[in-house]
């Protein structure tokens, strides 16, 4: 009767450290989810810090536009974001109104560069053909 008490005791004792185990990995699979969490967190945290920089640096650009042309805020920012955020061409853009636009003068090509840009437009419409025919 010992034996099967002993053998019991045993038992509970392997089953009491199983659930302990079990315990243990479910903390250390929860820690991990908590980490992961907090990683997301600071990811968030540093976009959050990027988009407040562009927003800062957008505001800035604004307000020289606004020192620099007749612009509203709302046509200052308008016109920033219809020219990529380049302030300088906005400000171009704003001294040449009324002005034609001034014409670039392209230099002549050599022969030896005409002879290639006909070779290059040549396989260009090729390949172009082959693929479409394809």
């Amino acid at each position: 009767m010992a034996d099967s008490n002993t053998n019991k005791e045993q038992e509970q004792i392997q089953a009491q450290e199983e659930q302990i185990q079990a315990q243990e990995e479910q903390i250390q699979a929860q820690e991990e989810q908590i980490q992961a969490q907090e990683e997301q967190i600071q990811a968030q945290e540093e976009q959050i810090q990027v988009q407040e920089e562009q927003i800062q640096v957008q505001e800035e650009q604004i307000q020289v536009l606004l020192r620099h042309t007749n612009y509203t805020y709302a046509e200052a920012r308008e016109k920033l974001i219809e020219h990529n955020n380049d302030y300088m061409a906005v400000i171009r853009s704003y001294l040449n109104q009324g002005m034609t636009p001034v014409t670039t003068i392209t230099k002549p090509l050599s022969m030896n560069q005409q002879i290639y840009k006909e070779i290059r437009l040549f396989m260009d419409d090729a390949d172009i053909s082959h693929t479409n025919a394809s």
